[in-house]
């Protein structure tokens, strides 16, 4: 599907973004840590055929530029920079994966009213240490000799039952860039260790609209947060399970999540 492909500047920071479909709703995707505009490739069909779907690459993931320091509320001005920059003056509706669900509702602490719904998809919650290196720490460059290599390598992370290798083509062509010393992930290591849970749920703490959370009932991290914990920050939030989806829902699972955002994006005519 075509797209209109621009970048913004995000505090010195170049971020890419791209416009997909018309109307009168913008439904803002952010992608989680370590993915990339691509992770929703299988929705935004659909979901483009009746509202403005934007995708974005934050500072540091896929076409993006990179930074010298990252965190959770760099991630966050990546998302508003984004958002002011496409908003036509309609309704706005950000949905994150992931950590990008963290980003997206930090973006709305910072800036009240910048969107008017906001999905979490299967992001953590209440904070948890999965074993992740410590903020800012960063983590050695991997190299392969061709292309190939690198595809034999890409796993989606947490591990989970895998789509088809063909329905995982564009995400991994997305993912990865020749060099002269071999072929790696576009990702910057050091964007991936920034988790700063307090931040997260002092920033969460301070939301006031509707948000809907949703989970994969096979998702690697349901033991890593509660639906009880997420209530107790927004008890009148909807909560969705999505069954049989994993943790990667928008690639796992396109037909629930389609229907999740376009329940969103029609609350917010």
């Amino acid at each position: 599907m075509s797209a209109e492909v621009g970048q913004v500047d995000s505090s010195g920071c170049p971020v890419e973004y791209a416009v997909y479909g018309e109307g009168p709703v913008t439904l803002v995707l952010v992608h989680g840590a370590g993915a990339h505009r691509q992770w929703w490739y299988r929705v935004v069909p659909e979901l483009a055929a009746e509202c403005r779907v934007v995708t974005m690459d934050a500072s540091g993931h896929g076409n993006s530029g990179r930074r010298a320091t990252y965190g959770v509320e760099t991630f966050a001005r990546d998302v508003i920079a984004v958002v002011r920059h496409v908003a036509d003056g309609g309704p706005v509706v950000l949905a994150g994966h992931s950590a990008g669900g963290r980003w997206s509702g930090i973006a709305n602490s910072l800036v009240p009213g910048l969107a008017s719904r906001l999905v979490v998809m299967d992001s953590q919650f209440p904070p948890v240490d999965l074993g992740r290196r410590p903020v800012g720490e960063q983590r050695p460059m991997r190299f392969y000799p061709t292309r190939e290599a690198a595809r034999r390598n890409f796993r989606l992370v947490p591990e989970q039952p895998e789509p088809d290798e063909e329905l995982l083509e564009p995400v991994f062509d997305h993912s990865v860039v020749a060099t002269e010393a071999g072929w790696c992930w576009k990702a910057d290591t050091k964007a991936m260790a920034y988790r700063e849970d307090g931040l997260v749920l002092e920033h969460f703490g301070k939301l006031d609209m509707p948000i809907t959370y949703v989970y994969g009932s096979r998702s690697a991290l349901r033991r890593a947060f509660t639906v009880e914990a997420f209530a107790v920050l927004h008890p009148a939030a909807e909560v969705v399970r999505i069954e049989g989806g994993y943790h990667h829902l928008p690639l796992d699972s396109p037909r629930q999540c389609v229907d999740v955002l376009r329940d969103a994006v029609g609350g917010a005519r």
